[in-house]
């Protein structure tokens, strides 16, 4: 049952590459539950996987971040606030004060929002530093992990909470100049390793 649990939700990654390739509208709103034969019905083991997740997303966060700045040649004397993220579009967020269905929710969206803003990092690094295949291979783990997530996330939702509709902010499109890219990127992995560190606090 584990490895045909594994192939599905293999299937379901592999699905959510296709869409995660297509252009998508900065918001979106619809059914989340339409398809929900890849699920586990044990809720609790469903929880203990997305906790499980979140903390190997955690414990590579950094790591992620400083290979990230390593191959963007950053002066940081000339600009060392680059990576200051209080400009970024990212989702608010507030998992120590809200309620388990708050939790899930505020959750899917944020993933859903990093699985857009990642990609488009990782499209911008191709391009940029298409011969550092240790950080695009980076970027892509990080993505599908975070796929998993969602797909968890889905799960709990819609047959824990009966939550069917999430309204998804995807954010801004990126930059057009080399420099704005990279300061982008660096925005957006320092923002995601500042809330993966508390959502890995988070008690499922």
């Amino acid at each position: 049952m584990k490895v045909l649990a594994g192939i599905v939700q293999l299937l379901f990654l592999q699905n959510w590459s296709l869409v995660a390739s297509r252009a998508m509208p900065a918001n979106s709103a619809g059914s989340i539950c339409r398809n929900l034969s890849f699920c586990d019905n044990n809720t609790t083991n469903t929880l203990r996987q997305i906790h499980s997740q979140i903390l190997m997303l955690n414990a590579s966060a950094k790591g992620l971040f400083d290979t990230y700045i390593l191959y963007q040649n950053f002066d940081i004397y000339l600009h060392p606030n680059i990576c200051d993220a209080h400009s970024l579009d990212f989702p608010k967020f507030n998992l120590s004060n809200a309620s388990d269905k708050e939790e899930m929710v505020e959750m899917y969206k944020i993933f859903n929002y990093l699985t857009a803003a990642l990609g488009n990092v990782t499209k911008d690094q191709m391009k940029l530093n298409p011969k550092n295949e240790d950080l695009h291979r980076y970027l892509q783990n990080t993505i599908n992990i975070i796929k998993a997530v969602i797909s968890n996330l889905t799960c709990t939702l819609c047959k824990r909470f009966q939550v069917t509709d999430v309204n998804i902010y995807y954010g801004k499109s990126s930059p057009n100049s080399k420099f704005e890219k990279k300061k982008k990127g660096c925005q957006v992995l320092k923002k995601y390793k500042h809330f993966i560190a508390h959502a890995a606090d988070v008690v499922f």
